[in-house]
């Protein structure tokens, strides 16, 4: 390996004094609605690109009601690459999760739903995808029936507009090294002028160099991988004072373009050259001339005839230097391989010949070695990223003990360090596995998309001191998978779901039962199984008490009703116990299921208030199959509505009350029977409607199994009261023969 000396070409003459910016609108969303947060599959995903070379991007905000309700908070969270793996109900994360919150990629936002305009702005922003989510505090517990309670809709819109710059200078390396020019450069007093330059694969290191500076150099020199350098936060490097030489070196992102900032204090001149430090095969030693016209009068004023201009470029042998022997890490190649399911793939190492690919790794003891592999941008970021890391079980030291510390990062690489075991920066992460220790995780939810790169370095030590490991390589063993959700599920009783939003997928726990948090794995406020279990027998055991209201029907001859009891004790049994968390037992489909609790329930009403009227037996059979259809109508457009239980109520009173006053009317007395008024009337419409309020207004998710338990009791006890004396034997002797006819 050899310390290549890179050389650059200007592809521009001369910068202007002062950059050009350009502001435009690059994207805007306009009135999505955004909802209460109870897991990540209720945010909304908005989808940004800013473009290279941008100097400032302005997200504005503005979310509003949209009918008559109080404003509302809305949490607004913004990140480069992928989704923002954000916390809002402080809910543990599962263990080995590592989220980069803390190194500032996750940029967060507070507003109220006023229609008032907010911004967010990031000075020198990354340039490529960028992802926004929304949503609102989740506030209330209480169920509220659609159509009773006040319905709030919240609208959000955004939109991003950036400013950058046109003016950037594009530096050519040239790899070969056959060219020894370098860029010479007037800057004025407080004048800023910004450079770019592409770094190849397998650059190690980078050096910038500062020559021939006059006026003692008054500039300072700022560096940033992929972005314009924010000068409150790159590096950076005062040239002050260094009037011969001002040098600096830096680890380069590979495969990545560069900027380079400077900024001077004074009117001065300096030439600037970059030199990399690369891993790649040296290439051929080759001699050519390159003859070309030049005007003549650009160089000298004097010189007013074009002449021909011979220029000679020198073979590059004399320009190499051997490298260090640790310079250039071993690197291990890895492969691909994807799964059908979403977000599953994995890396592992070359197959040999047989096409399987080696259990463990041998990694070199004097250096580190580097695993590098490359997330692909929208399809792979929806998932989680995990890393497994082990030592061998079956090594054996004599003497010393052996520690592998392991840096996991994206796209920048560090070499670990054993006296003080760290990865730094921040945005790094550490795993160290030893004798004691001998496995280690690193868990990335929704991993950025680029290059990430492994660095592993085995120590040798005793005694806490380190020393030369007797073995050039040792036993390593490494896995990097990836999978919807945590490791394909979500805790004990949650559930994965792969949420579609903006154009993009996303897998997202659902969670019950009280867990929360990213994986459903945070039982600070879990329902106890105990509990659970109670809640599945109330749920299902209530509805036994229609079992009396059944046996009434029957003994007081109507049979229809008593049919109808029977199937809304069968399916709302039956919809409770598949309805379960922990404990549950499904029939047939949970929907299925559903569509006949709601539907019974509500032909109960219809049957029971046509039998309390009095109308003939055609009437009877008319109302009950007009009903039924009516009723089945309803569920199927909206079985949530207030209306489905609104209109068959209403129009069973009216057909109720218009029946007794014609019998009044035309049999001159009161009708039904003075006892049914005192005794059976009054407590069947008061459990009715202590059954109608509870069930609209008295539901939390925390009393649900009580408060519907109590519906299902005392609507099948108002059924009992409601239901009318036996019938008639004129009119059960019509109903008869009307069947035979």
């Amino acid at each position: 390996m050899a310390l290549a000396a890179v050389l650059l070409v200007v592809a521009a003459l001369s910068a202007a004094s002062h950059a050009q910016e350009i502001r435009i609108t690059s994207q805007q969303w306009q009135g999505r609605q955004i909802y209460e947060f109870r897991g990540y599959h209720d945010v909304e995903v908005f989808y940004f690109r800013v473009p290279d070379q941008t100097v400032l991007a302005n997200w504005s905000f503005t979310a509003r009601e949209l009918s008559d309700c109080e404003p509302r908070n809305v949490s607004i969270y913004l990140k480069h690459g992928s989704f923002p793996v954000v916390n809002p109900n402080n809910a543990t994360f599962p263990n080995d999760f590592r989220t980069q919150d803390e190194a500032g990629k996750v940029k967060g936002l507070s507003i109220l739903s006023d229609g008032a305009k907010n911004s967010l702005q990031v000075e020198q922003p990354l340039p490529g995808d960028w992802f926004l989510i929304a949503f609102l505090t989740f506030e209330n517990t209480r169920i509220e029936q659609k159509g009773i309670a006040k319905y709030c809709s919240t609208s959000f819109t955004t939109n991003l507009d950036v400013t950058w710059t046109n003016e950037t200078i594009l530096l050519i390396p040239e790899v070969q090294n056959y060219q020894d020019i370098q860029i010479h450069q007037s800057i004025e007093q407080d004048q800023q002028i910004y450079y770019k330059f592409f770094v190849p694969v397998e650059t190690h290191w980078a050096t910038i160099n500062i020559k021939n500076c006059e006026n003692n150099c008054p500039i300072q020199v700022y560096w940033r991988a992929r972005a314009l350098p924010l000068i409150d936060e790159a590096e950076g490097l005062n040239c002050t004072g260094n009037i011969s030489t001002c040098s600096t070196g830096f680890l380069p992102l590979e495969g990545e373009w560069h900027y380079l900032t400077i900024a001077a204090e004074a009117n001065t001149t300096y030439s600037l050259k970059i030199i990399y430090h690369t891993c790649a095969q040296e290439y051929p030693v080759t001699k050519y001339f390159l003859t070309n016209d030049l005007d003549t009068g650009k160089v000298c004023s004097s010189v007013s005839e074009v002449s021909r201009f011979r220029m000679l470029f020198r073979g590059s042998k004399q320009h190499f230097e051997k490298a260090e022997a640790e310079v250039c890490w071993d690197r291990v190649g890895l492969f691909r391989r994807s799964m059908s399911a979403s977000f599953a793939y994995e890396f592992d190492l070359l197959p040999d010949e047989n096409g399987t690919s080696p259990l463990k790794l041998e990694v070199a003891t004097g250096q580190p070695t580097i695993l590098s592999f490359y997330v692909n941008p929208k399809q792979d970021i929806g998932g989680n990223m995990w890393l497994d890391v082990g030592m061998d079980p079956k090594m054996k030291t004599t003497g010393y003990n052996v520690t592998f510390i392991v840096c996991f990062s994206h796209m920048e690489r560090f070499k670990p360090n054993f006296d003080h075991p760290k990865c730094d920066p921040d945005d790094f992460y550490l795993l160290e596995i030893n004798a004691t220790k001998r496995y280690a995780r690193a868990v990335i939810p929704y991993p950025e998309p680029g290059t990430w790169n492994v660095v592993i370095q085995p120590f040798c030590h005793e005694n806490k001191s380190k020393i030369t490991c007797p073995n050039e390589t040792l036993p390593f063993f490494f896995s990097i998978i990836s999978s919807a959700c945590v490791y394909g599920s979500c805790g004990p009783l949650g559930r994965c779901s792969i949420s579609r939003t903006a154009g993009y997928s996303l897998s997202t726990c659902i969670c019950s039962a009280g867990y929360k948090g990213w994986g459903c794995t945070d039982a600070s406020e879990a329902v106890p199984y105990s509990e659970l279990l109670l809640s599945t027998l109330l749920l299902t055991l209530s509805n036994l008490l229609f079992i009396p209201s059944i046996v009434l029907a029957i003994y007081r001859k109507y049979y229809t009703e008593a049919l109808v009891y029977v199937s809304i004790m069968f399916f709302s049994t039956f919809y409770h116990a598949c309805d379960g968390v922990a404990y549950s037992f499904c029939l047939i489909r949970p929907d299925v299921l559903q569509f006949c609790d709601f539907y019974s329930a509500i032909l109960a009403f219809w049957v029971t208030m046509i039998a309390m009227s009095d109308v003939s037996p055609t009437l009877t059979s008319l109302f009950h199959m007009g009903g039924a259809i009516a009723v089945a109508l309803g569920i199927e457009y909206d079985q949530f509505g207030i209306a489905v239980f609104a209109v068959p109520v209403a129009s069973g009173v009216v057909i109720l009350v218009i029946s007794w006053a014609l019998h009044c009317r035309r049999e001159g007395g009161c009708y039904p029977s003075k006892k049914y008024w005192i005794w059976c009337l009054p407590p069947g419409l008061l459990l009715a409607a202590v059954g109608l309020v509870v069930y609209a207004f008295l539901q939390t998710e925390r009393n649900y199994k009580f408060v519907h338990s109590a519906w299902h009791a005392v609507m099948a006890l108002s059924i009992m009261f409601l239901l009318p004396f036996k019938r008639e034997k004129k009119q059960v002797e019509l109903a008869w023969r009307g069947l035979q006819a």
